[in-house]
C-alpha cells in the first residue's frame, strides 16, 4: 500500500467518525395533548358560584425533549427536559420557568444512573401506584401525604434492578431561597422498589425541604382479571415552624379491570386526613385505547370534606401522544 492510498483511507476513516458517533446517539421530541370537557359542582372560591362545565385537560399536556449518546463501554449520557402547557389556550404552566416539569442531564451504565437538575424525588417513585396515574377527576386525591416535592438543584441515583430490587437515592445540593424569611433545609430521600412478576412493592422515606419527615409504602398485584393498587403515606409535621405542612396521612386503594384488549374500567377510594379535616374521594372511570398513541377517557368522582357537602365532577376527552 503506497502513501497516497494509506492517506486517502485515513481521511475516509476520519470523515466517517462523526457519522458513527451520530449513529450511536438519539434525539427525540415527544409529548401529549389532552383536551375534553369537565363538569364540576364545587364552588369556585373566586366567584362564589358553581364551577360548572368548561374545557379542561384530564392529564397534563406537555412537550418533552430527550436525548442519549453512547459513550462506549456500556455507558451513555442522556438529558431530559419537559414543559407543561394548557392546551385549551396555549398558555404555559409557569411563565417564569419554561422547563419547570423536569430538566436533567446524567450518565447511565451497568452500575445504574445519576442525573442532575430539577426532577421528581424518590418519594414520587416509591409511592406511585394509582389506578388513574394520578390523572383525570377520577384520580383526585393526594396519595403521597403531600410530600412528593420537586428537587431543584437535585442529584438522583437509580441503581440497576437486581433480583427484582432497585434502590433510588436523592438529595438537593443547596437549601434554596428563603421562604417568608425562613431558610428551608436540604431535602434528601430514598426509595426501595421490588418487582416479581405480577407483584410489586415499594417504600420511601424523605426528609423534606421544610424539615418534615415523610414516609410510606405502595404495592400492586395483577390477578389477571384485575389489578389491585395500594398506597399509604404519612407526613409527621414536625419540621421547621412556619414551613411545616403539619401532620398528614393519606390512603389510596384502587383497581384496574380490563374489559377488552383496548379498554379498562378503573376505580379508587382515597382519604386524606390533615389535622381535624378529612377529605374522601371516590373515583370511577373508563379508558379506551384507539391506538398505541391515542385514547379516550370518561371519569367521575365524588369528594366529601369534613363539615361540607359532597361535590361531584365528571370529565371526558381525548389524549394524543406523539
Amino acid at each position: 500500500m503506497n502513501f497516497r492510498t494509506a492517506f486517502a483511507l485515513t481521511l475516509g476513516a476520519v470523515a466517517l467518525l462523526p457519522l458513527a458517533a451520530h449513529a450511536q446517539s438519539s434525539f427525540n421530541l415527544s409529548g401529549r395533548v389532552d383536551l375534553g370537557l369537565r363538569h364540576d359542582s364545587a364552588i369556585d372560591a373566586a366567584t362564589g358560584s358553581k364551577i360548572g362545565t368548561r374545557m379542561a385537560s384530564g392529564t397534563n399536556s406537555n412537550i418533552a425533549l430527550t436525548g442519549t449518546e453512547d459513550l462506549g463501554g456500556g455507558m451513555a449520557a442522556f438529558f431530559n427536559v419537559e414543559h407543561r402547557f394548557n392546551a385549551s389556550n396555549g398558555a404555559v404552566s409557569d411563565p417564569a420557568s419554561f422547563w419547570n416539569e423536569i430538566s436533567v442531564v446524567g450518565l447511565r451504565g451497568s452500575m445504574g444512573s445519576v442525573q442532575l437538575g430539577r426532577q421528581d424525588g424518590p418519594i414520587f417513585y416509591g409511592l406511585s401506584p394509582d389506578a388513574f396515574y394520578g390523572d383525570y377527576v377520577g384520580g383526585r386525591g393526594e396519595r403521597k401525604a403531600g410530600a412528593d416535592d420537586k428537587f431543584n438543584n437535585g442529584v438522583l441515583y437509580m441503581s440497576p434492578t437486581v433480583n427484582g430490587l432497585q434502590l433510588i437515592l436523592g438529595a438537593t445540593v443547596d437549601k434554596g431561597a428563603p421562604i417568608g424569611g425562613l431558610q428551608p433545609d436540604r431535602a434528601r430521600a430514598g426509595a426501595l422498589r421490588y418487582s416479581n412478576g405480577a407483584f410489586t412493592a415499594s417504600t420511601a422515606l424523605a426528609k423534606r425541604f421544610n424539615g418534615d419527615t415523610a414516609y410510606g409504602v405502595g404495592s400492586t398485584y395483577n390477578f389477571g382479571v384485575a389489578t389491585l393498587l395500594f398506597v399509604a403515606g404519612r407526613n409527621d409535621g414536625e419540621g421547621i415552624v412556619g414551613l411545616s405542612d403539619g401532620k398528614r396521612t393519606t390512603l389510596d386503594i384502587g383497581t384496574i379491570v380490563p374489559v377488552s384488549a383496548q379498554g379498562s374500567v378503573r376505580a379508587k377510594y382515597n382519604t386524606d386526613k390533615r389535622g381535624a379535616s378529612t377529605t374522601r374521594n371516590l373515583g370511577l372511570g373508563y379508558l379506551h385505547d384507539l391506538s398505541k398513541r391515542t385514547n379516550l377517557y370518561v371519569t367521575g368522582s365524588q369528594t366529601k370534606v369534613t363539615g361540607a357537602s359532597a361535590t361531584e365532577a365528571m370529565d371526558m376527552g381525548i389524549v394524543h401522544r406523539f
